[in-house]
């Protein structure tokens, strides 16, 4: 089963062009971001926000939608494995 976007709290996106340059305009409400960034880090302290453009601004003006990435590598552990001595090619 695919788990459900989670949307962060306080957080907005707007981008614009700037002598030819993407600029993006993120408005966060801190208490409502800082709450959200506490319940969903990660055991190193991070949090993953994947940012996407929607085909036409809301209507508050907001160009881009942002979900949180709650992926985790299988296992659990975002270490790499080490190889074993016995694994080597030669």
């Amino acid at each position: 089963m695919k788990n459900q976007k989670v949307f962060p709290d306080g957080f907005k996106v707007r981008a614009k062009i700037i002598n030819t340059k993407s600029v993006f305009s993120v408005n966060i409400n801190a208490d409502k971001f800082s709450s959200f960034l506490k319940d969903h880090k990660n055991e190193k302290g991070y949090v993953t926000i994947d940012c996407w453009e929607l085909d036409q601004p809301d209507k508050y003006g907001h160009t881009h939608n942002a979900t949180l990435n709650d992926w985790t590598p299988k296992g659990g552990s975002s270490a790499k494995p080490q190889q074993e001595d016995d694994d080597l090619p030669f």
